[in-house]
């Protein structure tokens, strides 16, 4: 997998390169931009380098993903912006994690700041991360977000997820909203001891990641429906992005539709039997 855009308050940003190998850069209408001259750069790789438990590394020469390889894509995108992950581990130590889970659909990580406070960082579903904000993060700094800009938001989800692209947010809560009581236990802030911290976020962008299918898939899918077989397609993705993946590979033809994860849970037996014939992709299933 390959992080190959990134969505800030309006600009799209892109990277070059593809695979798991940290090489390559991140530009904006062909000019290279570095994590250290965008602030907004910089908080959006941070979340995504921080609330993550991947690593990439080099195994005779050859770049590898260990972990989930979604999180991996995101780490190499931050390492092309000129951040590194032990450093940012250092200036930001961890003190909390929420980990993902398809329930919850994000994870979250909790950091004490260089000045003592507590700064939640957050990857997700945007669906999920979008219902959680109550900001959003621009070059002036954080502002309101509102019903609109919601709605806003979505739309810019949908428009990635059309082109194939897996699409996460990010979101922060800076130590400027975070509350800082302190825990029973005495030390860790309030605020990383449960899901209730995760409210009131600050959204910060969308990263499109691609996933391309191993090679000779969709010739395979072109074969079987020759022959009279029906392939069916399963996918943690969202909707948008399976239909899109979906129509590419020949899986979803004319007639045929797709089912998300909670439409399913809500269909009786009876009522999948019935519909189960016409579904090509099934979205957001574990």
């Amino acid at each position: 997998q390959t992080a190959t855009v990134l969505w800030l308050d309006g600009r799209e940003l892109r990277f070059s390169g593809t695979g798991y190998a940290p090489e390559g850069d991140v530009r904006e209408d062909g000019r290279v931009l570095t994590a250290d001259s965008d602030p907004l750069l910089l908080a959006a790789l941070r979340a995504a380098a921080l609330a993550n438990r991947a690593d990439i590394a080099q195994k005779d020469g050859t770049w590898i993903a260990r972990g989930d390889p979604t999180e991996a894509a995101l780490l190499v995108a931050a390492r092309k912006a000129g951040l590194d992950r032990d450093e940012l581990r250092r200036r930001y130590p961890e003190t909390g994690e929420i980990p993902f889970s398809s329930e919850r659909m994000l994870m979250a990580t909790f950091h004490t700041t260089p000045d003592g406070g507590t700064l939640a960082l957050v990857k997700g579903a945007p669906g999920r991360i979008i219902e959680l904000c109550t900001r959003r993060l621009t070059a002036e700094g954080e502002r309101d977000l509102d019903d609109e800009g919601r709605r806003q938001l979505i739309a810019i989800n949908d428009d990635l997820a059309r082109r194939g692209l897996r699409v996460l947010a990010l979101a922060q809560k800076s130590p400027a909203h975070a509350r800082e009581e302190r825990s029973e236990t005495g030390g860790a802030p309030a605020l990383a001891r449960g899901e209730d911290g995760l409210e009131g976020l600050t959204f910060i962008g969308f990263a499109g990641i691609i996933d391309p299918p191993a090679e000779g898939v969709k010739e395979s899918i072109a074969a079987f429906r020759q022959a009279g077989i029906r392939t069916v397609m399963l996918t943690g993705d969202q909707r948008l992005t399976a239909e899109a993946i979906a129509r590419d590979l020949g899986v979803l033809g004319p007639g045929e539709e797709t089912l998300d994860g909670r439409e399913l849970s809500r269909l009786s037996e009876e009522e999948l039997a019935e519909r189960v014939t016409r579904v090509a992709a099934f979205s957001r299933v574990s």
